[in-house]
Order: C-alpha cells, then structure tokens, then sequence
C-alpha cells in the first residue's frame, strides 16, 4: 500500500468507527461514589472555606476598628501585608508598603474620630478574600463622614488574613455628611 493511501485510510477508518459504533447512554461516573458526588462535596468545601473566611475577616476588620480608636498606627499597619497599597480617595496618592501606610494613619488618627466599619459583600476562596462595605468615622468638626471601602486580602495561615489592596471612596452629595445626634454618635 502507498503512502497516499495510508493517510487517508487512516482518518476514513477512524471516522466510520466513530460513526458506526454503538451508542449507549453515558452517564458521568465520579470515581468513588454516586454521579456528582465530588461536586457536592466540593461546593460543601466551598461553604465551609467562606464561612471560615467571613468568620476571621470579621473579627480582623473588628481589630482594625480597634486599633483605629485606640490611635494604635503600629498595630493598624501591622494588618496589611509588606506590599499592600491603599488609596484614600479616588484620584488620591497610591500609598504603597506597611511602613507608609502606618506613617498615613499615624497622621490621620490625629485628625479623626473613632472609625466604624460595615461589611456589605464578601467572598473568599482558599487563600483570596474581597470585602465590600461602608465606613464612617467623625472628622475633628464633629461631622460624621461617610465612604465605601474595598479591599482584597491573602491568607497567610488558618486564621490569618492580611490586607494587600484597600481603597475608601467618600459618599458624594447629601449623603457624604450627617449630623452625628441624629447618626447615633
């Protein structure tokens, strides 16, 4: 047989052979268990892995609060990672490194009140975290100034996160500012 043709033999008899050959229902096995076992577990994982993640990011942003009022820069600083970047407002300086953001904060807790924090959306996976939420602190008039915050965090172990990217954006218009006796404090 020639060359020309064994190179079209060949693709002819594996076209026929896929054609003529019998078809039986497929159905997806996953080894070791029923069909769609592995992605049940998965998704289980999944849910667990966030939840864990939701439970110690709260109790971090609840530090940071802390640190925030006890006028702690150190320890604030202490909870983003080597590399982290924060922007204060859109359009603001990019304040990039632990050490220039605990400079930023020690300058900026001279200046404002205590800081509250109001997670909105989260989601995590093994080792990623994003959190959406609100801020809202008092600036040394008395006003209450209001903001979104956004940041991005890494796992470093179990239970502890560091932040690596955070931006807070204040409110705009008449909800940017209230009057603390009717905002609670």
């Amino acid at each position: 047989m020639s060359r020309y043709r064994v190179r079209i033999a060949l693709p002819t008899l594996l076209f026929l052979g896929l054609v003529l050959a019998p078809t039986a229902p497929s159905v997806a096995q996953v080894p070791g268990g029923r069909p769609g076992e592995q992605l049940s577990r998965f998704k289980a994982g999944l849910a667990r892995v966030r939840a864990e993640a939701m439970v110690a990011i709260s109790r971090q942003l609840a530090q940071w609060q802390d640190d925030w009022t006890n006028d702690d820069a150190g320890a604030l600083a202490g909870q983003y990672a080597d590399s982290a970047h924060i922007q204060l407002v859109p359009g603001g300086p990019m304040i990039e490194g632990k050490k220039a953001i605990e400079v930023t904060y020690r300058d900026m807790l001279a200046r404002v009140g205590s800081m509250g924090l109001q997670i909105r959306d989260f989601d995590a996976g093994e080792n990623l975290a994003f959190v959406l939420g609100d801020y809202r602190y008092n600036d040394a008039a008395g006003r209450t100034e209001r903001g979104t915050f956004v940041m991005s965090l890494r796992r470093l172990s179990h239970d502890r996160w560091r932040i690596h990217t955070q931006l807070f954006a204040p409110a705009t218009g008449d909800t940017a500012t209230g009057d603390t006796a009717t905002d609670g404090g």
